[in-house]
């Protein structure tokens, strides 16, 4: 062969910039017939070659990943049914720069075993077929799903000249960790689902390790189950070793496939928790026609059934609510909640708490657990601790014990607002021992959102017969009067009208919720408000009415506090208390009492019944401590039937407001004192 016939292909391959050059100047220099279907990129029957356009063959990983294509195509060969093609003795691997000839036979132990030993399916050029002809792309799914793109051959081929297929499988973990941002929220969200951040999930799994014992998993006595595992990010840092004694069951089947690829070595199944095996799980279903056929892996159910092996539940369980009749807000979503496990708590006389998919995980949870020697680790709100309408599943359903845990805000999870933030506990209860929650001391750390710890925090239990919205009685309300929805806005067309008012009516006091999470519902109406919490004010409960509204208005609410709820007092109020309860009540900026002139022969009400200087007449009698005076002397005003909210509007219409706010802030400085007299920030 001439020198400058080499010389030529040398200058024809530096000239390639493709892979399909470099095929073509083999092909040329070597008068090969170009024989590339069955997605070889040249074969004879002799050689069969495989091109790159310009990879660093100096580096075994390069070398590797290109021969192991080779082989891939060679396993093809002979187990393919490309009979017309036997396998060529000698491969060829180029590219630019250099080629490696190796004889095929020396490979035999890698491609000569038909029970696949090996995933061949690794060494594809990804998981695609490209017709450069007709520009398209075959992409290959799990169980053989395919689907066909049009994609121009010049992007395609651009595309992977600048990259590499990933098949290392830390970092297939680290690109499908991200598949929180991309999945499809809206279902998610429909479902009740939080993806809960994975730096916080690692944290969880640290506690774990504090409660049941550093490496945990090395012992083989343990078994991990999430069952609402989603995309994994409760075990995204679950040590490898750990995985083989791991069950993820997740509701959709896009999510089992993420998770057989992030997690090959734990079970993975697809599973409805609340609604799969209840008949098998659940002797007393009372008549319901349930199947009795397992759906959970038997090497589940054997495990399950094994008195010797304990167990750790790390899980996140949403948090939807099924509707009820007349409501659109909130958490409630229509059906989604409405699952054969509600069916069997609501048959237990589990009412309201039965609507919450929340409390149907635990409520299973416990069934399926009782008596084993269990961990669970819970990533959720903390209303179950405390919330009035929990009640019932603390009382009936969560009797577990306390080991330790955390909280964090709700802002650290993505897609939730940052303006209405609520406190996200990871606590850990025992399964086997079980105790009132009210009969325990629960306290957890708190983290910030980069994972330090800034403070401990007491999460207190309490009866809700002790909660303050409890403690103000509650006149009965039958004479009729315009229903209020804000302190300026009359609300006549609502189907709940709530337009009655009490015997000696003084004010509407709007008092929803018991916790810090409803502190901006709280505040005086001249009317009855169309709320759910509202009540008459009168003579009787007036002082009860001052107290509440100024214990709830003042503390500072903040995340941590959100679920709090405020509480009765544990001991008789001293009337100075109460006095200056009443005076900052008075002056309050969120202090909405407005006069109206009503002439309606039906709704009348006059000055001499309305007891319109009821206040005036209560605070002569009373003896007020200094800043309470102080209070009322920079407030005073000559007309006892004004309220503060019109005189601050006053003063706005006729442009006094900005001349008069030097001395309203004269007045606010006299009424922090006050405030500070009877809240201290704990």
């Amino acid at each position: 062969m001439a020198p400058t016939e080499i010389n030529k292909f040398f200058s024809n391959l530096q000239k390639s910039k493709k892979e399909e050059e470099v095929k073509n100047a083999y092909a040329k220099f070597f008068s090969l017939d170009y024989n590339t279907s069955d997605d070889h990129d040249l074969y004879t029957t002799r050689v069969l070659f495989e091109f790159k356009a310009d990879k660093n063959f100096e580096n075994l990983k390069t070398r590797s990943a290109i021969l192991a294509q080779s082989l891939y195509y060679v396993r093809r060969l002979k187990y393919g049914g490309f009979i017309e093609k036997p396998i060529p003795p000698t491969l060829c691997l180029a590219d630019v720069n250099e080629a490696i000839l190796t004889e095929t036979s020396l490979w035999k132990d890698f491609y000569d075993d038909i029970n696949e030993i090996y995933d061949w399916d690794l060494a594809q050029k990804g998981n695609t077929i490209f017709i450069k002809e007709e520009s398209k792309v075959v992409f290959q799914f799990n169980a053989g799903n395919t689907r066909i793109k049009k994609i121009l051959s010049k992007d395609y081929e651009h595309f992977w000249s600048l990259y590499e297929k990933v098949t290392n499988i830390d970092t297939i973990r680290a690109i499908i960790a991200k598949i929180d941002r991309l999945s499809d929220d809206t279902m998610r969200r429909f479902h009740g689902e939080f993806l809960t951040p994975t730096k916080f999930a690692n944290k969880a799994l640290d506690y774990i390790e504090r409660t049941v014992g550093k490496n945990w998993y090395k012992t083989g006595e343990y078994r991990l189950w999430d069952m609402a595992a989603g995309t994994g990010n409760l075990e995204y840092h679950l040590p490898q070793d750990a995985l083989q004694y791991s069950y993820l069951s997740t509701l959709y089947i896009e999510d089992k496939e993420y998770l057989d690829t992030l997690f090959p070595d734990a079970t993975i199944f697809q599973y409805d928790y609340l609604n799969d095996d209840i008949a098998n799980v659940f002797t007393d279903t009372n008549g319901f026609q349930f199947e009795k056929t397992w759906k959970l892996p038997e090497k589940l159910r054997n495990d399950l059934n094994n008195p010797k092996l304990k167990w750790i539940i790390l899980i996140n369980p949403p948090f939807a609510t099924a509707q009820t009749a007349g409501t659109h807000h909130g958490d409630s979503k229509e059906g989604v909640a409405d699952t054969k496990v509600r069916k069997v708590m609501h048959h237990n006389d589990l009412g309201k708490v039965s609507r919450e998919l929340f409390s149907q995980f635990i409520y299973r949870i416990k069934k399926e657990f009782f008596n084993k020697i269990a961990d669970l680790g819970l990533f959720s709100k903390i209303k179950y601790i405390n919330s009035n309408n929990d009640f019932k599943l603390r009382e009936k359903v969560f009797d577990f014990t306390f080991e330790r845990g955390f909280v964090f805000s709700s802002a650290n999870f993505s897609g939730t607002s940052k303006s209405n933030q609520f406190p996200v506990g990871f606590l850990i209860w025992d399964l086997l021992n079980l105790k009132k929650l009210e009969n325990q001391k629960l306290q957890v750390d708190v983290f910030n959102e980069n994972v330090e710890k800034i403070g401990v925090k007491k999460l207190v239990v309490d009866d809700k017969k002790t909660h303050l919205s409890k403690w103000i009685k509650r006149p009965a309300a039958k004479i009729k009067f315009p229903p209020f929805s804000s302190g300026i806005s009359i609300k006549s067309n609502n189907l709940d009208t709530r337009d009655r008012i009490s015997e000696g009516f003084l004010a509407s006091f709007m008092c929803a919720g018991n916790n810090f999470q409803c502190q901006n519902q709280t505040c005086f109406l001249s009317g009855p408000s169309v709320s759910v919490g509202a009540m008459s004010v009168t003579a009787e409960n007036f002082e009860q009415a001052m107290v509440v509204h100024a214990v709830r208005r003042i503390p500072k609410a903040t995340w941590l506090n959100d679920r709090d709820q405020f509480l009765q007092p544990n001991k008789k109020l001293e009337q100075d208390f109460i006095n200056d309860c009443v005076v900052w009540s008075l002056f309050a900026n969120i202090n909405e009492i407005k006069k109206w002139n009503i002439t309606d022969s039906d709704i009348a009400i006059t000055l001499a019944t309305a007891n319109d200087s009821f206040v005036a007449n209560w605070l002569k009698n009373k003896k007020l401590s200094v800043e309470a005076n102080q209070v009322l002397e920079t407030a005073k005003v000559e007309t006892y039937d004004a309220g503060f909210y019109q005189i601050k509007n006053c003063l706005k219409d006729v442009d006094l407001y900005k001349k008069e706010m030097l001395d309203f802030n004269v007045f606010l400085n006299n009424l922090r004192p006050l405030q500070g007299k009877f809240y201290k920030n704990p």
